[in-house]
This record gives structure tokens, sequence and C-alpha cells, in this order.
């Protein structure tokens, strides 16, 4: 804010980059405060006139600060003096479908570069490829060796306490719901007695993840992508979280003889937490927020407002309630399943881990009274989780900076992701090993190609996929890549009608 307000001061404007749609509330009530009349919104929730008339506004110098997710680092404004990446490290500034492909994070600095303006990059847990550049003097580091001063008597808030419990225990105790150990419900029972809020991450949205036959092993799957269908008890329907095919649930086994058990519902979404929790503490109010919760405009705002207000006593929710938000009445955060993202096949998946719990541990114990946290884990021992548990990232930095180096993944390396999809898997197939053939037949010692493999989940919406991975080595020109991949395109020709072929550079995700 003080950087913003020497910015308008010189006559210039400014950009803040938030990682939801559901902080910008929150952040453009704050900026609003100090900056009325001067602060507009961009984001995709709003409508094409809206966007349109402010996208106008701006361009006209109605306004000199846009806010907003990753679009509004293309917000036109005039006398660029700065643009704020809050939360820098979040996944979500990388677009992935439409192209281009950008990240708005690495935009932002290319742009505030071009206009000789600023660029601050905020985070408590800093992506391992801002912290390298800040080590190696690309980028300057500036640290708050301290939270930011949020009690009557001046003084920051301590870091809250944080307690890893172990699942394989916990489970043997009497008490254990399925969702929440008996530490956790102790706690949170505190915590009601006061007068004090909790938030609750569990980064699984829908009731079961797995709906499965007792007998026979039996899942039912989504017809159009090779997963198996999540159930939701509010809508008592199965649904598929890529594609959004949804179908009854069924009474009994379609696959077993006539008169098999029920199928059991296995593994604990948001709203599986949300019914152990009723059950629980009945004298509770819960705001429950994940994508099932959000999908009407506005949802956020009112979400977020009625545990402000304290509407709520829980807040409930998958990774975005983890990512920014400001709450000083809660004194506990608990993380139903802290090691749910170690098990993704992604070389990222420690960090995105350390990260997520980082950040949602730093919603306790903001204001006047201390907090704490609660980690449920079947990998109590994980350096990630351990790391996290004790506010420790420059360890976890170290040790996995080191790992990548090794291995020469980025920041040392650069990775790109190539896929091919297509209706009939033979076809995709052929496509996937036509190009990679291509790449290996034309590339040097300086760029390592994986694959083709199937990608991790290799059917979406009716689409086979597969992946194929380049690593490029230290040093390699970012155009000699840039030629291969362009003459790998021109020797392969259109892929058939049906087929495609599309380039991630930097890929964040290898889903």
């Amino acid at each position: 804010i003080a950087a913003l307000k020497e910015t308008l001061h010189q006559g210039k404007s400014g950009i803040v980059l938030v990682p939801e749609i559901a902080l910008t509330p929150q952040t453009v009530r704050r900026f609003r405060a100090h900056f009325p009349g001067q602060v507009a919104v961009l984001h995709s929730q709003m409508s094409r006139g809206e966007r349109f008339d402010t996208w106008r506004s701006l361009r006209e110098g109605r306004y000199n600060v846009a806010v907003g997710p990753r679009s509004a680092v293309l917000a036109p404004l005039t006398d660029l003096g700065l643009i704020v990446v809050d939360e820098e490290h979040e996944t979500s500034y990388k677009q992935h479908d439409p192209a281009p492909r950008y990240h708005a994070r690495d935009v932002a600095v290319m742009r505030a570069s071009m206009a000789g303006a600023a660029c601050v990059l905020g985070s408590a847990t800093p992506s391992l490829e801002s912290k390298h550049n800040a080590d190696t003097g690309k980028y300057r580091l500036l640290e708050l060796p301290e939270r930011v001063p949020a009690r009557e008597n001046g003084r920051p808030a301590e870091l809250p306490d944080v307690r890893v419990l172990d699942l394989t225990r916990e489970r043997k105790k009497p008490g254990f719901t399925g969702a929440l150990s008996v530490p956790l419900q102790e706690a949170i029972q505190q915590r009601l007695e006061r007068g004090e809020q909790t938030i609750l991450l569990q980064n699984r949205r829908g009731f079961a993840p797995v709906v499965e036959c007792t007998d026979c092993g039996f899942a039912p799957s989504c017809p159009n992508c090779a997963v198996t269908l999540t159930y939701h008890r509010s809508s008592r329907r199965l649904r598929c979280h890529y594609c959004g095919h949804a179908q009854p649930l069924p009474e009994r086994c379609p696959s077993c003889i006539e008169g098999s058990a029920p199928l059991a519902q296995l593994g604990t979404g948001t709203q599986r937490v949300e019914a152990e929790l009723a059950e629980a503490f009945p004298q509770a109010q819960v705001a429950r927020m994940d994508r099932d919760t959000t999908t009407r405009k506005g949802a956020h705002a009112r979400l977020l407002k009625q545990f402000r207000t304290g509407g709520a006593d829980l807040l409930l929710g998958t990774q975005m309630i983890a990512k920014g938000l400001d709450f000083g009445g809660v004194t506990l955060v608990g993380v139903i399943s802290a090691d749910t993202g170690l098990l993704f096949p992604d070389f990222r998946a420690e960090e995105h881990t350390f990260q997520l719990l980082m950040q949602v541990a730093g919603r306790a114990g903001r204001a006047e009274r201390p907090g704490e946290v609660l980690l449920q884990t079947r990998n109590p021992d994980h350096p990630a989780l351990q790391c996290a548990a004790h506010h420790d990232y420059d360890g976890f930095a170290r040790q996995t900076l080191k790992e990548r180096e090794a291995l020469g993944y980025p920041p040392f390396g650069r990775v790109v992701a190539l896929e091919f999809r297509g209706p009939e898997r033979p076809r995709a197939l052929e496509l996937a090993e036509a190009w990679t053939g291509t790449l290996r037949r034309r590339s040097s010692d300086a760029l390592e190609v994986m694959g083709p493999e199937p990608a991790a989940v290799s059917r979406v919406k009716g689409q086979h996929r597969f992946r194929t991975l380049l690593k490029v080595a230290p040093g390699r020109s970012p155009r000699a890549v840039q030629r291969l991949l362009r003459a790998t395109g021109e020797a392969q020709g259109a892929p058939h009608s049906g087929y495609h072929a599309t380039i991630d550079v930097d890929a964040v995700g290898l889903l």
C-alpha cells in the first residue's frame, strides 16, 4: 500500500494481482479504503459488459489502480509505475487453456521491465524459481523477519504452534469420526466455547471421492474420462470433476449378481467433513467454500462476509481458503489430510504441498489471540510436512533446490510439456510418437526428450491424452528450443481433424 501511494503520488498507475477471484473482494475493500474512487476490478466472473466498461475506463484514465487475478496483468493502464503480484507462488497465475499459456507472474516482471516500473512479488513461501532468482541476484530480496504488527500493543502476532497428528495412531482411538481426530475435535470445541473461529482445509470436494463394491471391487467411472466418479450427497449423484458428467448413485452394484451389498463410500471430501462437523458440533455454524458452493456470481464474497461478520464459527473448504484470507477471530486451523498433494506424479508436488500447508497455517492467530495448527497425516515424518510444522521455509528450499539442481529441473533447467490428444487412442499415440521421434532425431545433448507416455489422467472429455516432456539443460538458448519446436511442427504438419498437439513452456502442472 505504501509503494502504491508513492506510485500514485508520482502521477503513475499500478496493478495488484491476486491468485483467486475469491480474494478479490477482500483486496479491493482494503485498497479502496486507502484509494477511494481510484480502484477498478477485473476478473472473469464479471459480465462481458462489465469487463468492457471497466477496460474502457482504465484505458481512459478514470482509474489509477487495477485489482484482479491473472488477466488483470494486461489491464490497459497508462504511465504504469508498479505491479504487485500477491502470493506469487500460486499456480493459478499460470494460464492453461486456451492459449496463450502464459504465467502472469512472468508477464508482470517483463511488463514492468518494459515500462520502467517496479514489480513486487510477495509471498511467505516464494516459488523456488523466485527464490533462486533472489539468491543469484536477479531479484532483490526484501524480508519481513516477523509478522506485521496486528495487536493493540503494536507487537507483531506470533507464528502459530503446529502439531502433526499421525492418523495411523489417531484412527485407533475411541471417538475418531473418519475425518476428525480426537485432538482436532477437542480443539474445535475449545474455540466454540471461547467464541473463536476455526478454518478447516480438505483439498477434495464432494462427499466420497470413490464409491466401490465391497464384494467385487467395481467402482463407477466416468464414461468420458479415465477417473472414478465422486459421490455428492447433496444431490445424491455421482459426478466427474473433469467433464461434469453426472449420474444417479446405484442402490446395488451393477456388476454383481442380484442381492449384492450397497456400494461403499470411500474417502473424504468437503461434504463428508461438513456432515461430520454437523453431527459432532450441532450448535456450530459451518460455511463450506469449494467449487460447488461458489459457482454463482457473488458467492465468494457472501461466504467470506458471513465468516468475517461472525455468521459462521467454522470455515471449511478446499485450497481457495488457504490463500491470503485475513480473519482476526481465527485461532485454529485444521488440515484434514495434509499429505494428499504428495501423491501427485509431479516433481513440484512437495513444493506445492509445503506452500499450501504454510499458507493455511498462516491464517491462525493473526490478531490478539495466539494461533494453533493441527496437521492430520499418514506420513508424519515426511520432510515437507516437518518443515511446514517448524515454519522452516529456508530449510525446505535449500534441500529441494539441491535435489532439483542434481536432476536438472527448474529453476536450473526448463521443462516443456507437449500434450497429444484425440478421440481414438491408437491415432493419438501415433501422433505423439511421430512428434517425439522427430524431436529426438533433431535434438542435441542439451535437450532430454522423455516419452511419450499416457498422461496421469489418460482420457478427459473423450480425448485420449499422451505426454512428452522436454528437459532443457541450463544455459540452452530458449530461441534454439523454439526453433526446434517450430521445425518439428512444420515437419509433422497439421494433425488430423479432432486431434491436437499443444505445447506448454515452463509447465506448472504435469497431470
